[in-house]
């Protein structure tokens, strides 16, 4: 029997026939402005945040993923506009994501705000069929007319509240809901649905146990239509506003390893490493991702956030 191989990930993982899949990183935290168009305004400067990652290392085809983000305040008092695009590459799929946002901030007080956002922009998706795999030798003409593309618009909404120590969000990122149809092969537009969006609930905490050691832990509640309800769980400590070291876990998934280092107070690098522990684990060593943000005119001071600006 002729049988063909998605890469694993194709069908059973990442683009089920029944759902829309969104970014997955590890370092969600400090990659907010990614997921949630609110995030951003809750610097008062230029900022922005570059990602690479590379998920379950040693599947061929498996996710590789670059991502970048800019963040624009504009002169009307408390709103800041920006873009955000990524790549995801899986297997045959080839998917990029570009928005723009525009999101305003609601002061409570000197140390609390609530933040509003709205994104809109496209996503492409480009199927290579010459990229798929074959256990024996095969002469299928459905896989000989090359690259399929298909281009669909996209809106998301977010809010973001933040005080000294605390954080919270919630991400509406692709309220226009897309199916992958595998008889057809075709990604369509199926509207508005409410039961069928992604959804992106967290937050966090930031203990100061002393002059030098600071607590970070944060939750994050996942939901994606089709595919699955997802808690992700992590602390981080940070030492000295320099250095941050950190445990995670990510349900009947993986255990998380992340390091933060403050290169300068407005550059910082991160890098995450995920060990998987499901049936995966016998073909991957793993997922390694790599973030690098930065800050332009400062006007936010660090003191505001109790430790280094940790979320």
């Amino acid at each position: 029997m002729k049988k063909l191989i998605l890469y694993i990930l194709f069908f059973s993982i990442v683009s089920s026939s029944y759902s829309q899949s969104y970014l997955n990183i590890t370092n969600f935290i400090y990659g907010q402005s990614l997921y949630n168009p609110a995030y951003s305004a809750s610097y008062k400067s230029i900022n922005g945040l570059l990602l690479y990652r590379n998920q379950f290392v040693g599947i061929k085809g498996g996710p590789q993923t670059i991502a970048f983000n800019l963040q624009y305040p504009l002169n009307t008092k408390n709103l800041v506009a920006g873009i955000t695009a990524f790549n995801q590459q899986i297997g045959m799929k080839n998917q990029t994501n570009v928005f723009a946002n525009i999101n305003y901030r609601v002061n409570f007080s000197e140390k609390q705000s609530l933040l509003i956002g709205i994104k809109a922009g496209v996503v492409n998706y480009n199927f290579n069929k010459a990229d798929a795999l074959f256990s024996d030798d095969i002469d299928d003409p459905f896989f000989n007319h090359g690259t399929e593309s298909y281009m669909l618009p996209d809106i998301g909404f977010g809010l973001f509240y933040f005080s000294n120590k605390f954080f919270a969000g919630l991400s509406l990122p692709q309220l226009y809901s897309t199916k992958f149809d595998v008889n057809s092969f075709k990604y369509h537009s199926s509207g508005f649905n409410l039961s069928e969006i992604n959804t992106f609930l967290y937050g966090g905490y930031i203990f100061v146990l002393n002059n030098e050691f600071t607590l970070k832990p944060s939750l994050l509640l996942k939901y994606e239509y089709g595919v699955s309800f997802q808690p992700e769980i992590n602390a981080q400590v940070i030492y000295k506003s320099k250095i941050g070291i950190g445990l995670g876990y990510r349900s009947n998934e993986s255990v998380i390893f992340m390091l933060k280092y403050l290169i300068t107070d407005k550059l910082y690098l991160g890098y995450s490493y995920d060990y998987i522990f499901n049936e995966l684990n016998n073909y991957s060593s793993g997922s390694h991702e790599i973030t690098l943000s930065f800050s332009i005119n400062k006007k936010v001071s660090n003191s505001m956030f109790g430790s280094i600006r940790s979320f």
